[in-house]
């Protein structure tokens, strides 16, 4: 089984943004460190 994970944003303004799409086997810390890093990376 998979998940997939969405991750939303809100502005300043108050409108949401999806900052990206996941598809993981399972919510382990290595897979969300793979996530945050990722957002890290682009500068979110």
């Amino acid at each position: 089984m998979r998940a997939i994970y969405i991750v939303l944003g809100v502005t300043i303004e108050g409108y949401k943004e999806v900052l990206g799409i996941w598809i993981g086997k399972s919510e382990s810390s290595k897979f969300w460190l793979m996530v945050l890093n990722e957002l890290k990376n682009r500068e979110v």
